[in-house]
């Protein structure tokens, strides 16, 4: 077992009876923020880390059940270029990867990317989601598609539906999205009762500044709930 390095970040990996494998303790050098368990019994770790055991793994990771690096995932060369906050391993063992990331291994890819089981990058799969959205999660439904919660302030959209191969579902009505503060008396209270469900979370000062005055509007993550304020 490898002792962590200055700077680097302990995880445990436990066993399914809930004891510690004193065998598989992982270094991380920053944080990781989600875990999916395969059906195989391997687990992905996501995050905003790019090493494991001193190894390069550029914000995702796949480990054995015994808890080591899975030598059969490797990324793409540079891997995810920012933090990978979800993942779902699909029927056929392909995966879903959503983050606040725009590319993966180079190449163009906003928020939401379909990997094979190795960890290369799969064919016919592109997500209609703006770069410059705030992500938050997906879920894929039993038929394939993808329901995403992603606010664009250029698109105005909120909560909406992908296509299997990532095309945007135009027969689910997309929601509008919302904005709220805590601090902000401008603004409604977060966890304010509004009307239409919803789930988003919680903008800085800069992102509400960057939102059209035309299109104001207000949002909480905690309520699951909406509304709008008057045009401005």
């Amino acid at each position: 077992m490898r002792d962590c390095l200055a700077g680097e970040t302990g995880v445990a990996v436990l066993r399914l009876d809930d004891t510690l494998n004193r065998q598989s303790a992982l270094c991380l050098n920053s944080e990781s923020t989600a875990g999916e368990v395969q059906p195989d019994g391997k687990l992905l770790i996501g995050g905003t880390f790019t090493t494991v055991n001193g190894t390069s793994a550029p914000r995702l990771a796949r480990l054995l059940s015994t808890g080591l690096l899975d030598p059969g995932f490797t990324l793409a060369p540079g891997g995810f270029n920012g933090t990978v906050t979800s993942m779902q391993v699909q029927p056929d063992g392909k995966i879903l990867v959503g983050g606040d990331f725009t590319s993966y291994g180079g190449t163009a890819q906003a928020h939401l990317v379909r990997l094979l089981p190795t960890g290369g990058l799969g064919p016919s799969f592109q997500a209609a989601i703006a770069p410059a959205a705030f992500f938050n999660g997906f879920a894929v439904q039993s038929d394939g598609k993808v329901v995403v919660n992603a606010i664009s302030l250029a698109a105005g959209e909120g909560l909406f539906r992908l296509l299997p191969m990532g095309s945007h579902d135009n027969t689910f009505v997309s929601s509008t999205y919302f904005l709220c503060s805590p601090e902000s008396a401008e603004r409604p209270p977060c966890g304010a009762t509004l009307g239409q469900h919803f789930i988003s979370r919680e903008l800085s000062a800069s992102q509400w500044a960057a939102m059209p005055k035309t299109r104001a509007r207000v949002a909480h993550r905690n309520a699951g709930r909406v509304g709008s304020l008057p045009n401005r």
